[in-house]
């Protein structure tokens, strides 16, 4: 009997292990179905739905998680808050949308065009993650995008000295809702 070379030899291993190897590891999991939500809000200031001391923006919110209507309201603020030349921006705040007892808060990073305590005409772009949620969205994950335009206005009868509407669009997906 002849010895099969050196180089077949090593190839057939080689090859014994590529077709092994991933059987061996733990089983994959499945992703978690995703579904396109899209939503429009009312942006009022100071909040109509203030669920905590922080809450600063909120309203009402209509919309579609895939072909279901969703009506609820959401709630928060835009975290530490700063300006820079005509630009305000915002991170590390916090949203929460309810939709018949059921909710998620996402982390809000945001920018709007002029700076935070002044009045006038503005637009606010924000990105919202999603990090937690209760019923049916208790294993949500997903990425929001807002857009919104709005106006404030200076009033010493509001606990932030301004007054603020604005009118709010939701594009994004959320994934692992029940």
């Amino acid at each position: 009997m002849k010895l099969l070379p050196r180089w077949m030899f090593i190839g057939g291993c080689i090859l014994a292990v590529a077709v092994l190897l991933p059987g061996l590891g733990p089983p994959a999991q499945a992703q978690s179905r995703c579904t396109e939500f899209r939503a429009v809000a009312h942006l009022i200031l100071p909040t109509n739905h203030q669920t905590s001391p922080d809450d600063t923006w909120g309203a009402d919110v209509w919309g579609t998680l895939g072909g279901e209507f969703l009506t609820g309201y959401f709630t928060g603020n835009d975290g530490n808050t700063r300006g820079h030349g005509v630009t305000g921006m915002g991170d590390n705040g916090t949203y929460t949308y309810t939709f018949g007892g059921d909710s998620f808060t996402v982390v809000n990073e945001g920018v709007w065009n002029f700076s935070p305590g002044k009045a006038g005409l503005g637009y606010a772009r924000a990105h919202q993650t999603i990090m937690q949620g209760t019923g049916r969205f208790q294993y949500a994950s997903g990425m929001i995008e807002l857009t919104a335009p709005f106006i404030v206005w200076p009033d010493a009868a509001s606990p932030f000295g301004v007054y603020g509407r604005g009118s709010g669009a939701l594009r994004g997906n959320i994934c692992g809702v029940k």
